[in-house]
């Protein structure tokens, strides 16, 4: 899994995945911290930014932004939902 994040230029995940798997952040040194450097180094060689796209699928906007995917220096985030999930969100 961290091989796939590493060449990958997003990651999508549903708010039910957040929900269930929470404090997860999808990226690939948290998949194998030790690894990390290498992750880095191969993001680099595909000229890819140090760190993929997390995508969050939501129609409700029910969805904690206290999670660290929100919050992890780097991280580039886009949450795509409804309008009436935009509201809750806002």
């Amino acid at each position: 899994m961290g091989l796939l994040r590493s060449v990958s230029d997003a990651v999508l995940v549903g708010s039910g995945t957040l929900h269930g798997d929470p404090g997860h952040v999808r990226i690939p040194a948290f998949i194998d911290p030790e690894a990390k450097e290498l992750y880095a180094e191969l993001r680099q060689k595909l000229g890819k930014p140090p760190l993929p796209l997390n995508v969050v699928l939501t129609v409700s906007g029910k969805i904690d932004l206290g999670e660290p995917t929100f919050h992890t220096d780097g991280l580039r985030t886009a949450i795509v939902t409804t309008n009436e999930g935009a509201s809750r969100i806002a």
